[in-house]
Formats: structure tokens, C-alpha cells, sequence
């Protein structure tokens, strides 16, 4: 492993550093100017006029491309702020300061080279022509002033013959007398490598000669300087971090989808809400623990990496290298200190709350791999500490329950750890659910005889059945494209019927409920739900004054939101409007919903589609049929837990307009069945007063397109 230079952190920091996608960190409002960029001349990619461009034109009137405007608003943003400011060094400010002074040129070849994969790039293949038609002297520049290596650097055989083209390979070959006939490009390069392990000459292995012949053919090649990289990757971390706290695997190669999101905010296609941005607490102490927050960031992504190419070999030693090198973080007092003075929201951009993540994805690996036993230990040790993810602890009781259970055939085992589970107050919802019916599993199963009695010691949260109807759904099977669709029969007077296919179950069923009653209705999922409160909240969503919910620039959210500290920081004013909301008139509440859709329609905002409903209308309608009570109800478990709420919602709400009566249905093609989120919806809804049911389509059809039964 190499190893970045640095006094205090051993590790592969700048090769550890992965590049997020979006948000903004900053110090004034998202209202302010943009702090000024240094002129550009045209390029292929520039900015119209929007209300929130950076500033597209030089002094001469030319066009900036929007990728370079868009890297210094990232850089001008994050140094603005002290906190972040202090995180770069001399030397790392050094390289910044060379990057403003480079020739327009080439601080766009280098923006445009570090948004592509950091690999050796031939000279002659770099085709920017609104740059320079000629790249060598822009390349040149680079390299004279450090940030890109030349083809010297370059001494891997393997990787240098990689660079290659085919039919200059075929010519290595046969300069160096390998045969190479009929074979294929990965071919050669294997007879090339074997070539130059097995034959030697008066100087030892031929490696060197091809090495040297192969340079020779490529020509020039650049690769961009590892350590300057990192230092702009730092920036782009920190004008990004908002998105660290989701577990996804958010990072994007080289800054791609960074610049691209920048781009579509400054062409004035994403708007976002205006908002004062204050953060008065400090969540990186220096700059060594920010290296170390990246670090283990690589990691996580290096793992997700690995995971998804199904090399566990490689990903559990990955997760072993990130174990080891958070073992010094976890034993030091200070570190754990100050990680819970910070509340759960900003916790989450702490070191060890994304090593503890990755000792998640360990557990993940150990059960790919069959080995059992190691995971159980693993989640032990992660339900052992009650500072970081918390709101993950319900899928880990869950997943040791079952790893217990069905993997070590420890039964009672099990039990004991569901016992302690469900009285864990961050096991909810789904997982809580799962645990309760493992339970009856355990203790009703014949070969667990001596278990029965201790089903007296739980006690059992009771979910109603959940109402069904069962509908038959057409098929025709198109072995082209091997896909199955359905067929929904429309009439047309004096014309017949007309088919329409659709792959989707839910586009069918939609279609059977409007034939019977309902003349509206939304394939929307969640969002139907978190569309209508946010409309109704909007104003509690970007409340502002609450410390450090609103730390960044291009935020849809308050960092909050999917903690218990949304309700909490919020608790007075969601009930308030809560309790407005259930005693509102039909009119009051379509006033309400008009405000918000006026005023703020087209801003960007967690909760809120905009493209779901046709227009304001479409909402107005939907909102009569379901009445304060039920919208209230439903609020309340949408603004009070979303991270835990915001699955499992049923796929489809059909009403009728002109007997303001609604249903809401979670649709299951054949051989699907109810999730534990989406089981606990519908009793929920139901509960409340809605009308909520399962729709279980199954298929009638034969094989071929042409055929199918009526």
C-alpha cells in the first residue's frame, strides 16, 4: 500500500479519497452573489442566462464553460468559510493558487481531465478542440507546474501495454520476435508479459527493453498528480458532504455528477429554496481528522466497489485493512468525546460513524462468504455501542436473529436476542415486525417443541388482516425482447377495442380500479403522501434558525430530516400544523395547498414531486376526497419518522372526484407478496379511517404474443 505524504495519518489518503456528488457548503445565503471566477474564453459548454448562474461572461463578453465556472464556484465557496478553510494546509493552498494562475487553457484540460477516470491518458488522443486544437503545449504547462506526470513516471509493463493500441501491439510483438498471429488483443499482451519474465539477456529480464519500446510507441501520456487531485477532491467532499449520510454508495468517479448537477442549477432547470445558512458547530477539529473522515470514506466505497464486482476475497480484505486502521480512532477518549457532544444529525460525518457502517458491510461480506458464526460476532460488536447508526440497529437484531436461527440452529438463541431487541426503541416499523413473527416461527415449529411456552414471554404488537382482491390480469409473452406484458382493453365507439400493452402490473391495475369507480388515480408511491405534506409543511421543512440543519448551499432538506431530530427540533410546530390540518374545512386546506404551489413551485424539496399530479387541480381533488383527518394521520408518520416511514406506502391512490371517495392500494403481480413496511402501511391506513387494500393480480395468458385468454 502507498502512502501520501503527511506527519500525523499513515495511510493511502489521497488514493482513499472518493469524490461525491453535490451539495454546497458556505457561509452566506443561497441568495448571495456567487463569489467571482476568473474569465474563460468559449467553450463547447456555456451557460446561458438563469437566476442562478455563476458569472458566465469575462470582460470581453465571451462565454464561460460551465465546468470551470462551476470548479472555481467550488473552490471560492468552500475557502470563504474558515472552518473549511482551515482544513487545507501551504502546501495544499499552494497547488490551488497555482491552479488560478494557470493559462485558461489549462485549467480546463485539467477540469476536463479530472472528471474522466485517473488513468494514463495518450497526449495524442486528447480531444478538446474548443480548448486547443493543439493539446501538447496545454499539456506541457500542466506538467511544468506539477499537476499531471509524463510517460517518464510511467514504469508498469503491464499497464503500459494496456495504453496500446492493437495493431501497435502486433508490431511490439513481432519487433521482439513474439508471435502474435490470429490472437486477440489481451492476448498479445499476455504473450508480451510472459515474453519478458521467461526470456533474458546479457542485463538481465527483457521487461525493461519492452517497457522501453512500448513508451516509445505510445508517444506522450499524462496522468494526473495524485496528491493535487486530492487536494480538489477535499474541495469537492466538503461542498458535497450532505450526501455522506445516506449509506448508498453516493461517490462518482473524478466529480462527474458534481459538475453536472452545478450545471443543471446554473441553467436554471433545478431551483432551490432560499435559506440562511448557519452552522455554529465545528465538525472537523483539523485537518488530520478530516483526512481521516476521507480515508474511511475510500473504504466504504472501495468495499462497495468490490462487492459489486462479487470479488469477497477483496472486500473482506478491505474491510480488514479499514478495521485496523480504525482501531487507534475507537481507542482514543477525546475522539468518542466529541462525536457525542454533536447531535445524531451531524454524527453521522464523523470517522467512526462511517467505520461503524463499514463494519456493516463486513457483516454483509462474512454471510456471502457462509460464515456465520464471524458475522454474529460482528453484530454483537455493533449492537454493543449505542453512539453511531443508530437507526440501523433494527435491520442488524434482525439479521443476528436469523442468523441464529436458521444459519446456527440456535433457536433459543435467537429468542433471547429478539427479547433484547424489541426493547430497543430504535427497533421500528418493518424490522420490529419481522423480529415479532420470528417469534411465532421459533416457538410454533414442531421441532422446537420445548420453545412453545416462551411465546408467553413477548408480547406481541397485533397487525389486522390485511384486505385483499383478487383481479386477473391479461398476458401476452413477446419472446423478443422476453419481456411479459399486459394488455388492458380500451373502448372506442364505433371502433372497437383498442389494446394497450404495459410491463407494469401496476399500470394495469390503475386501469381495472378506473373501470370500476375511481376516475383518478397516481402510480406514485411515498411521494403521493410526502408530496401533499410537503405542500401543507413546507415552511416547517426550511424552517430556518434551528443550528446547522442548513450548513450547505443546494440543499432539498434539512440534514435532519431523516433523524428523530427533525420531529424533535420541530415538535411544537408539527403538531400545531398537524392539528390544523385535521380540523381544516376542504377549502381551507386547498388554500393552503395553493400558497405552497404558487409560491414554491419548481423548488427542489425531499418531499415534494412536482411532476407527479398534472397541476394544482389534480392535487385540489385528491385532497377533497381524503379530508384533513386522514392527510393529518398520515403526516404524522411521514414528519415525525421518515427514514423508517418512507418505504413500504402502497403503490396506488385512486379516487373518484365526484363522490370525493378514495381508495389506496398496494399492488402484487403473481408470486409477489407483502413486505413488513408495506404490511404496516396498510393497517396504519386503515386504521385512521382510510380504505386501504392488497390487489393480487394473477396471470391468464399463453405463451406467445398472439395468444392470451380473455
Amino acid at each position: 500500500m502507498d502512502f501520501e505524504a503527511s506527519n500525523s495519518i499513515s495511510t493511502t489518503i489521497s488514493e482513499r479519497v472518493s469524490t461525491p456528488s453535490i451539495d454546497s457548503s458556505s457561509t452566506y445565503t443561497n441568495t448571495d452573489s456567487i463569489p467571482n471566477t476568473p474569465s474563460t474564453s468559449q467553450d463547447d459548454s456555456s451557460l446561458p442566462s438563469s437566476q442562478n448562474t455563476t458569472e458566465e461572461k469575462n470582460e470581453q463578453g465571451r462565454h464561460q464553460p460551465y465546468y470551470l465556472a462551476n470548479f472555481f464556484l467550488v473552490m471560492n465557496t468552500v475557502l470563504q468559510n474558515d472552518e473549511d478553510r482551515n482544513l487545507f494546509n501551504e502546501e495544499d493552498m499552494s497547488f490551488i493558487d497555482k491552479f488560478k494562475n494557470l493559462s485558461e487553457e489549462a485549467q480546463k484540460l485539467y477540469v476536463r481531465l479530472y472528471q474522466r477516470k485517473s488513468t494514463w491518458l495518450r497526449v495524442s488522443k486528447l480531444d478538446y478542440p474548443k480548448i486547443a486544437e493543439d493539446m501538447t503545449p496545454v499539456a506541457a504547462e500542466l506538467v511544468g507546474d506539477g499537476f499531471l506526470h509524463t510517460e517518464r513516471e510511467l514504469s508498469d509493463l503491464e499497464e503500459t501495454l494496456n495504453l496500446i493500441q492493437a495493431p501497435d501491439l502486433k508490431t511490439l510483438a513481432k519487433s521482439l520476435k513474439v508471435t502474435c498471429s490470429g490472437m486477440q488483443r489481451g492476448q498479445i499482451i499476455a504473450a508480451l508479459l510472459k515474453h519478458g519474465k521467461q526470456q533474458r539477456s546479457l542485463f538481465g529480464g527483457l521487461n525493461s527493453l519492452i517497457l522501453k519500446r512500448a513508451k516509445k510507441s505510445l508517444g506522450s501520456c499524462v496522468k494526473l498528480v495524485r496528491d493535487v487531485k486530492a487536494v480538489f477532491t477535499r474541495l469537492l467532499l466538503l461542498f458535497s458532504l450532505t450526501n455522506v449520510a445516506e449509506e448508498e454508495d453516493v461517490y462518482a468517479s473524478g466529480g462527474q455528477s458534481l459538475l453536472s448537477m452545478l450545471f443543471l442549477a446554473n441553467y436554471g432547470r433545478v431551483v432551490y429554496e432560499d435559506y440562511k445558512i448557519y452552522r455554529p458547530t465545528v465538525l472537523f477539529r483539523s485537518r488530520d481528522d478530516f483526512l481521516q473522515f476521507q480515508v474511511a470514506l475510500q473504504y466504504e466505497s472501495d468495499i462497495h466497489s468490490l462487492l459489486g464486482n462479487n470479488d469477497l476475497e477483496g472486500a473482506l480484505q478491505v474491510y480488514q485493512d479499514a478495521c485496523q486502521q480504525h482501531e487507534p480512532i475507537k481507542q482514543d477518549p477525546e475522539v468518542q468525546i466529541f462525536h457525542t457532544s454533536l447531535p445524531m444529525f451531524l454524527r453521522c460525518y464523523t470517522t467512526s460513524w462511517i467505520y461503524t457502517r463499514i463494519l456493516g458491510l463486513g457483516v454483509e461480506i462474512l454471510q456471502k462468504m457462509r460464515r456465520y458464526a464471524e458475522a454474529v460476532e460482528k453484530l454483537r460488536e455493533l449492537l454493543s455501542q449505542k453512539t453511531y447508526c443508530l437507526l440501523a440497529r433494527g435491520r442488524w437484531w434482525e439479521r443476528l436473529a436469523l442468523n441464529l436461527d436458521q444459519h446456527l440452529k440456535k433457536p433459543a438463541k435467537s429468542l433471547d436476542a429478539i427479547k433484547e431487541a424489541l426493547s430497543d426503541c430504535h427497533v421500528r416499523t418493518g424490522h420490529r415486525l419481522a423480529l415479532e413473527q420470528r417469534v411465532y416461527k421459533i416457538c410454533e415449529s414442531p421441532s422446537n417443541v420445548k420453545l412453545k411456552k416462551r411465546l408467553e414471554e413477548f408480547e406481541i404488537s397485533k397487525v389486522s388482516e390485511t384486505p385483499k382482491v383478487v383481479i386477473s390480469g391479461h398476458i401476452k409473452q413477446n419472446d423478443v425482447v422476453k419481456e411479459r406484458f399486459y394488455v388492458i382493453k380500451k373502448s372506442n365507439e364505433g371502433e372497437g377495442d383498442e389494446e394497450i400493452l404495459t410491463p407494469r402490473v401496476e399500470d394495469y391495475v390503475l386501469h381495472h380500479y378506473k373501470q370500476n369507480g375511481y376516475n383518478e388515480g397516481l402510480h406514485g408511491e411515498g411521494s403521493t403522501f410526502t408530496t401533499l405534506i410537503g405542500l401543507l409543511a413546507w415552511d416547517i421543512v426550511f424552517a430556518e434558525d434551528i443550528p446547522d440543519v442548513f450548513r450547505y448551499s443546494f440543499q432539498t432538506a434539512p440534514l435532519d430530516m431523516r433523524t428523530d431530530d427533525f420531529y424533535i427540533n420541530r415538535q411544537d410546530m408539527i403538531d400545531s400544523r398537524l392539528d390544523l390540518i385535521m380540523q381544516s374545512s376542504v377549502e381551507d386546506l386547498h388554500c393552503m395547498v395553493e400558497e405552497c404551489w404558487d409560491t414554491h413551485q419548481g423548488k427542489q424539496c425531499t418531499l415534494v414531486n412536482w411532476e407527479l399530479f398534472s397541476d394544482l387541480g389534480h392535487v385540489k381533488g385528491l385532497v377533497s376526497c381524503m379530508g384533513g383527518k386522514i392527510i393529518s394521520g398520515i403526516g404524522r408518520r411521514i414528519l415525525t419518522d421518515h427514514r423508517h416511514c418512507r418505504g413500504g406506502v402502497p403503490d396506488l391512490v385512486v379516487w373518484n372526484t365526484d363522490n370525493n371517495t378514495f381508495k389506496i392500494v398496494e399492488v402484487k403481480g403473481p408470486n409477489d407478496r407483502l413486505a413488513h413496511k408495506q404490511i404496516l402501511w396498510i393497517d396504519y391506513l386503515n386504521t385512521i379511517g382510510a380504505t386501504a387494500e392488497v390487489c393480487h393480480v394473477t396471470a391468464v395468458g399463453g405463451k406467445k404474443l398472439q395468444a392470451y385468454a380473455e
